[in-house]
């Protein structure tokens, strides 16, 4: 029998949606502190582009001095800087909490897979075996990691977005000139991140396997079978480069 979640084929979509469903008021909460996060530095942008106005407008009329306008742009430019703070600091928090839920139900989504399970054989089955252990090993790095980075390019995107509304009100060719000079940065960044990220997997997949096949062969209660069947020779002379 499927559930919901199996009729969705898309991984991304699919990953989200677990994700939103492992703890809904956390991923809500902190996507609106993201939402904050990615504004303040554009706002802040403008209040420094007023408090500039302000002490131009002070040092040229030096015999009239507003002070009160003076002290309450300061107020709001150190408002938004405290305010920034303490939401990157409660983001923090809920991104931990958030990814905590996600393992979880990762777990338990395993765990219903399991118990579907109905020849043994999938047990023998090494790809199967090497396959659940790397979820385990990675059952509280990974979802960390997906959380930080999904909330950490969200803030992106929307600061980008409200960047491009402050440059397009102070001219209308403002966002035209960032995006030529920022776009092929992105393609080169891209590129080297993909190239990076192919091969970090590829040394983590083999570092995986390593560690499940020395936790087989060096098992306390398989030992004798271990060299037996010269099962820490095979492994060395496979693994072993010529």
């Amino acid at each position: 029998m499927q559930t919901p979640m199996d009729t969705i084929k898309n991984i991304p979509l699919r990953t989200f949606v677990l994700l939103y469903k492992s703890s809904p008021k956390y991923v809500v909460l902190a996507s609106a502190i993201v939402l904050l996060i990615g504004i303040l530095p554009s706002i802040n942008i403008l209040v420094t582009i007023r408090l500039i106005d302000v002490v131009a407008n002070i040092l040229q009329n030096h015999t009239h001095f507003e002070y009160r306008l003076l002290l309450s742009t300061l107020l709001l430019w150190g408002t938004l800087l405290f305010f920034a703070h303490v939401f990157l600091g409660i983001l923090s928090s809920l991104q931990t909490i958030i990814a905590e839920q996600f393992s979880t139900n990762i777990i338990t989504q395993l765990a219903i897979k399991l118990t579907k399970v109905k020849n043994l054989n999938f047990f023998e089955n090494k790809d199967h075996t090497i396959k659940l252990n790397a979820i385990h090993n990675g059952l509280y790095i990974r979802p960390l990691n997906y959380v930080s980075n999904l909330f950490f390019n969200l803030q992106r995107i929307i600061g980008l977005i409200s960047l491009f509304g402050i440059l397009f009100s102070i001219s209308i060719y403002l966002p035209f000139i960032m995006i030529f000079a920022t776009v092929p940065c992105m393609f080169i960044t891209n590129h080297i991140a993909k190239k990076h990220s192919t091969s970090i997997d590829k040394l983590q997949d083999q570092k995986e396997s390593m560690q499940n096949y020395l936790y087989s062969g060096l098992d306390i209660q398989k030992n004798k079978d271990n060299l037996l069947f010269s099962f820490v020779f095979n492994f060395y002379r496979e693994t072993t480069p010529c």
